[in-house]
């Protein structure tokens, strides 16, 4: 019977090969055998602790590096990498703990570049995304049976298992994240064909594309992170709750959960360490004014994990992170530390979502804002107010039949929810007159009254909001202060400019057809 050998591959950047050496070296990882095959140079670094037991990769590299045949080898805390390069390219492939060091100098996308290329989208195992949406932040799923590969709004996936296109080739199942890891029945000498093989893929077009992040560029991108830095460490000092911290994580293609741990926080060179029972953006805020910690010391918190098992290690407490912002009209997030923006995959999923919710866009020129009528009706309404859209809402309106439900609140948790503002032919509204920050709470309010309306315990008090009226759809009015989103005569939300209205707006379309209501997108203009 043939024997399955993991290979668990990295791509890593040539200009950070003597980086990672360098880096492999102050770690205490020796060189300790070097081959070449077919053009390609081989190194084995390894780290070798007390005997305790054989490791089971030792032996598969024993027929090339006749170094390994001298020694025995712990099971604990070992490292061992195996270098392999050419002129154009370097690989690496990690067993033990090497991953934490290769990830730093990888190229991130590989792994996804290649499954774009390799996988059966057909027959997916599980993956693992970021949701940027105020319901989901980091999901793992899991399927029972190989399915079709598709995304969500609002989703960029970092992670896939999946069979493969050619699984003679590939093996029946490869997990694809800023590496790839195969298991297949080939011996070490026939890797070199395999990087080959890889190779020759990733320089055909996709099959298709993941909606995904890119990362930053340490360099390229330093002064944009540091502003970046600057602006996560100003939010965390003033409690901003978009900071949020997360324990999924993704080190090569191994996915990091943690459970039943102790916390550390600790600055980097310091022996001090400071037990915390969890984590929020609290207690981070109260450990950067009481250690004195600035902007420039910010990366150097750590975050030390211990488990049940006593098992011990640390973090960079950015790696533990859920963030986003949006700066110079980009969006950008954390992705396992490191600053992560939009990829064009992404862009181009979302903006092709965006056109089927627009192509559903109504638009009645009788409800636009008529700015004199509206002073009229302020003149000689009963209510003195300045709010426009209260007299919108109630005067303006009901003259197309339309029931105002205006300042319409229920307690739900410890939010005040807006029902709705108007109410007409099953569909009930929420109105917001202005242009992207305004109309963004408005997404809100109308997404948490779903919320209510689906809850059974608040049923009662909704009927009497309500007057029992019957709801078959949501729906959204806007009036837009500019006709700006309108190309070629057409009403487009790909014009609009924010990233963060776009994803709310699709945010609340799912929201609503998951909870079985029709959307119903109104949008009119002030004239």
């Amino acid at each position: 019977m043939s024997r399955k050998r993991k290979y668990n591959i990295y791509k890593i950047k040539k200009e950070n090969e003597v980086s990672l050496i360098k880096e492999l070296t102050e770690k205490k990882l020796e060189i300790i055998g070097e081959t070449e095959i077919d053009g390609h140079k081989l190194e084995l670094y390894f780290l070798q602790k007390d005997n305790e037991g054989s490791i089971w990769w030792v032996e598969q590299y024993k027929s090339i590096f006749k170094e390994l045949d001298s020694a025995d080898y712990s099971r604990s805390n070992l490292y061992g990498v195996i270098i392999i390069k050419n002129d154009n390219y370097i690989y690496a492939v990690s067993y033990g703990n090497s991953y934490f060091y290769l990830q730093k100098y990888c190229d991130y996308n590989f792994g996804l570049d290649l499954a774009e290329r390799l996988v059966d989208s057909s027959g997916v195992h599980s993956k693992v995304s970021k949701y940027f949406n105020i319901n989901k932040s980091k999901e793992i799923v899991v399927y029972n049976n190989n399915i079709n590969l598709e995304f969500d709004e609002g989703e960029a996936t970092f992670y896939v298992q999946a069979k493969p296109i050619d699984t003679d080739k590939f093996g029946k199942n490869v997990k694809f994240g800023y590496s790839a890891s195969f298991q297949i029945d080939i011996e070490v000498s026939e890797l070199i064909n395999f990087i080959k093989e890889i190779e020759l893929h990733l320089i055909q077009p996709p099959k298709f594309k993941v909606p995904r992040v890119k990362v930053l560029s340490d360099k390229i991108d330093k002064d944009l992170i540091n502003v970046l830095d600057e602006e996560l460490y100003n939010d965390i000092k003033n409690r901003d709750l978009n900071v949020r911290f997360e324990f999924l994580g993704l080190v090569g293609t191994n996915l990091i959960t943690e459970d039943n741990i102790s916390y550390k926080l600790y600055v980097k060179n310091s022996s001090k360490r400071e037990k915390v029972d969890t984590l929020n953006v609290d207690i981070v805020k109260d450990y950067i004014i009481k250690n004195n910690i600035d902007s420039k010391k910010f990366n150097d918190i750590r975050i030390s994990f211990e488990s049940e098992t006593n098992n011990i290690y640390s973090r960079n407490l950015k790696e533990v992170i859920d963030y986003t912002i949006e700066k110079n009209g980009k969006y950008y997030c954390i992705v396992n530390g490191k600053w992560s923006e939009f990829n064009e995959s992404y862009i181009e999923y979302l903006e092709e979502n965006l056109n089927r919710i627009s192509s559903e866009i109504e638009s009645n020129s009788e409800y636009n804002f008529k700015v004199d009528k509206i002073e009229e009706l302020k003149r000689i309404c009963k209510e003195k107010t300045d709010y426009n859209e209260f007299v919108y809402n109630k005067y303006y309106m009901c003259d197309y039949g339309f029931e105002c439900y205006d300042r319409n609140f229920i307690k739900y948790g410890n939010v005040d929810v807006e029902l709705g503002d108007l109410y007409k032919d099953n569909t009930l509204y929420h109105v917001k007159i202005g242009e992207n920050g305004k109309l963004i709470y408005a997404i809100d309010q109308s997404t948490l009254s779903v919320k209510v309306l689906k809850d059974p315990n608040k049923r009662e008090e909704v009927n009497g909001k309500l007057f029992n009226r019957e709801i078959k759809s949501i729906g959204l009015l806007f009036i837009f202060d500019s006709k700006t989103i309108i190309k070629n005569n057409s009403i487009n939300l790909n014009s609009i400019k924010s990233i963060i209205f776009k994803m709310k707006i699709m945010e609340w379309y799912h929201c609503v057809k998951e909870n079985n209501f029709a959307p119903k997108l109104l949008i009119n203009f002030k004239e």
